[in-house]
């Protein structure tokens, strides 16, 4: 019982993030090599994706994820998953250029290493789902990290909002022009 109510209070201390609280302006982007141009270019957020095909052999992964879980408790294996966060989360780390944002015309460098993932909250069609963002430390091992991954699982899964989808309720309850207006707002900001 004290462990669980220990885990919850380490969920709910996970606060919203404003967008300056997250990300810092770096000036270290030189204008001809994509810096200036690129933003010129580029004034839609949702046009900010690299898109790459490559295959990948699974097995090594497979592999590794068996060998983390001969370790582990039973209900709580390493899967392929957990390792491609921690990989994607080790790679942003080693490089930082690689961790940034085009926003406005500016480029952003973020605070720390957040990704964000989604689940299910139950193994079925019409279950409802639930989004979780989790920062990811440049020292933290592999198994803190899954450990701490399905602590925010275990919380999406029981149903209990958090605070970003009380928000996110209270928003979606405005009508239509009034929450177009607090989103130009927000950008704007």
């Amino acid at each position: 019982m004290f462990k669980r109510k220990k885990r919850e209070d380490k969920v709910k201390k996970q606060r919203f993030q404003t967008f300056r609280d997250a990300y810092k302006v770096t000036k270290s982007v030189k204008p001809w090599i994509g810096g200036a141009l690129f933003a010129i270019f580029i004034l839609v957020r949702q046009v900010n994706r690299l898109k790459r095909r490559q295959e990948v052999a699974a097995a090594p992964t497979r592999d590794l994820a068996a060998e983390l879980s001969r370790s582990r408790p039973a209900e709580r294996p390493a899967t392929p998953f957990h390792l491609l966060l921690c990989a994607i989360a080790r790679t942003l780390h080693e490089y930082p250029r690689l961790n940034r944002l085009l926003a406005g015309g500016r480029h952003y460098e973020r605070r720390g290493v957040w990704l964000a993932f989604s689940g299910k909250q139950r193994l079925d069609t019409d279950a409802p789902v639930f989004s979780r963002k989790m920062e990811f430390r440049a020292d933290e091992p592999v198994q803190h990290a899954i450990d701490r991954i399905y602590e925010l699982l275990e919380f999406g899964r029981s149903g209990r909002e958090s605070a970003s989808d009380r928000e996110v309720d209270v928003l979606l309850r405005l009508p239509g022009p009034l929450l177009r207006l607090a989103v130009r707002s927000a950008r704007w900001l």
